[in-house]
């Protein structure tokens, strides 16, 4: 009973990227269904939307020899050797700033408030991100533990969470709109 009911946890993920897949027109991967299983069973998508590769994967993570779901999306992203990090704000991030590590700020008190960023090329960060981008990412979906990260020609997005109800669907959606619209402004700045 217990396997059954970790398998129809892995049934509404697979339910919420087979709705995904609905919207994007990617090729969604979906492992078989194993009777009394514990063994993982996330899906994934990968294809081209919008004119660029995109991957959104869930896997497991070992975090203190326990097991957590993570999700990735990567799109492939131009951007020239500049790399960045974006998180939300934590007091770790906190700690980081009174021992001198100061982050990357854009003159946006509740944005900067809210996120931590570091890179290679500060101005090319306060072009990127402009208020557009900030806005939504001010929305309040991004005060999770997820990040950011841009580097060898992706832009990732990685969260230990796992894709079952709507909500944290669109959560995702606007994890990919501000991903996407991050890589426009890169092009528009090429």
């Amino acid at each position: 009973m217990v396997t059954e009911g970790v398998q129809l946890l892995y049934d509404q993920i697979i339910e919420q990227f087979a709705i995904l897949n609905a919207e994007m027109k990617l090729t969604l991967k979906v492992p078989p269904r194993k009777w009394f299983s514990f063994e993982s069973r996330y899906p994934s998508l990968s294809g081209v939307f919008l004119g660029r590769h995109i991957n959104i994967i869930t896997d497991d993570v070992l975090i203190g020899g326990v097991t957590f779901p993570r999700t990735r999306i990567i799109i492939d992203a131009l951007h020239y050797g500049k790399t960045m990090t974006i998180t939300s704000e934590t007091l770790w991030t906190m700690l980081k700033k009174l021992w001198g590590k100061n982050d990357i700020t854009l003159n946006d008190s509740e944005f900067d408030r809210m996120f931590y960023i570091i890179a290679n090329d500060p101005k090319f960060v306060q072009k990127l991100l402009d208020p557009d981008i900030r806005d939504v990412m001010k929305e309040g979906a991004f005060l999770q533990d997820g990040k950011f990260t841009l580097e060898q020609a992706q832009l990732k997005y990685e969260e230990q969470v796992s894709v079952f109800t709507v909500n944290r669907r669109r959560r995702i959606e606007k994890v990919i709109l501000v991903m996407y619209m991050m890589t426009k402004k890169m092009e528009q700045m090429r």
